[in-house]
């Protein structure tokens, strides 16, 4: 199960970050449009705009971890250099 999530999230790193970030600017405007309203709607959205940021970073850390394994080299060429 583990393993599914996070081979998923591997692949899919980036679009995981691009929503992340859709989410948390939406967010963003929303409280900077209704910040001076006496309802509920800036809190809601300021706790949206923490809630996307939070996905983006989720996804920029698995973003980072495929690049490294992409970088790590494979068997054959540890053996071709030494």
């Amino acid at each position: 199960m583990a393993d599914k999530f996070s081979s998923f999230f591997l692949k899919h790193g980036f679009k995981v970050m691009m929503v992340g970030f859709t989410i948390s600017v939406i967010g963003l405007l929303a409280y900077m449009k209704f910040r001076y309203e006496g309802n509920l709607i800036p809190q809601i959205a300021f706790g949206t705009t923490i809630f996307g940021f939070a996905i983006y970073v989720f996804g920029r850390v698995f973003v980072a971890i495929s690049r490294r394994q992409a970088k790590k080299p494979t068997e054959t060429q540890k053996s071709e250099q030494g």
